[in-house]
């Protein structure tokens, strides 16, 4: 089983990166099963995959590019 562990996805940047890249990646590396660190996505509401609505939407695209896990820590849950 070949594994994927991508750390932060970081901004619109980080979001346009795993969008273009994860489907060729796993192709390329035959890999079965992709871990994101997602503790920073709370901080992209406003990132167009969002349409301006809630997080949960940013972890709905994640999933849809191809990601099976989303982990995060205890940053999720701190208020600016």
């Amino acid at each position: 089983m070949n594994i994927l562990v991508i750390g932060d996805i970081v901004g619109a940047p980080g979001m346009e990166a795993l969008r273009r890249n994860i489907s060729k990646l796993k192709q390329e590396f035959n890999i079965d099963f992709t871990i994101a660190n997602g503790e920073v996505l709370p901080s992209l509401v406003n990132h167009p995959v969002s349409s301006n609505q809630s997080g949960l939407l940013l972890y709905t695209a994640i999933i849809a590019f191809g990601i099976t896990v989303i982990i995060a820590c205890a940053f999720l849950y701190t208020l600016p």
